[in-house]
């Protein structure tokens, strides 16, 4: 039953929530504790997330931006303020 769910998913252009269904039957037990608004709550907002994050890079992509950004500030990492507030002499951009 679940393969045809998943496949129905798929079908509908819902491969993120497919993929987070297919997610939550490999965890046995750990969801079990979830309502069914719960567990389709976090299905739809799984989904939800992929959308932004492909069109978000969608749109980068089409910006055609000059200089790739980069996670990583050298100057920054020096600065003794930022290296106290991160604990460390490095400090990092997620």
């Amino acid at each position: 039953m679940s393969d045809n769910v998943l496949t129905d998913l798929r079908k509908l252009s819902l491969g993120s929530m497919a993929e987070a269904l297919h997610y939550q039957i490999q965890q046995p037990g750990t969801y079990d504790d979830l309502s069914f608004s719960e567990r389709l709550s976090l299905l739809v907002d799984y989904e939800l997330q992929c959308r932004h994050q492909r069109r978000k890079q969608r749109l980068i992509r089409a910006a055609d931006f000059r200089l790739a950004a980069t996670r990583t500030i050298s100057s920054a990492a020096r600065s003794p303020s930022l290296a106290s507030a991160t604990g460390s002499g490095s400090a990092r951009i997620f």
